[in-house]
């Protein structure tokens, strides 16, 4: 009984986890998106090796742990709303294939 009554907030915590704009790891995934239309190569090489996705983990936990929650259980449920990121644009950008 006592682990039930324990896993019902740990769920609503998950949830909160989960859901929100994820602020940092949105970050690094602009820095990487910047990065990749500079120069593709060394951008795939640190993607592989992994500097990149250890990178994006460092930056989700922070989200996770504290941004998330605050923002989905402090404004997004009362205002009924979601906050976005806004991602950024990058300048000059290629038109990739399957857009064409």
């Amino acid at each position: 009984m006592k682990k039930t009554l324990l896993a019902v907030p740990l769920v609503l915590l998950a949830g909160g986890c989960l859901a929100g704009p994820g602020p940092w790891h949105r970050k690094a995934d602009d820095v990487w998106n910047k990065n990749y239309q500079e120069d593709p190569l060394v951008t795939s090489v640190l993607s592989v090796i992994p500097v990149y996705p250890f990178v994006f983990f460092l930056a989700w936990i922070p989200d996770a742990l504290v941004l998330n929650l605050w923002q989905f259980w402090s404004t997004d449920l009362s205002e009924k709303t979601g906050a976005a990121f806004i991602h950024d644009n990058p300048k000059d950008t290629k038109v990739a294939w399957y857009d064409k």
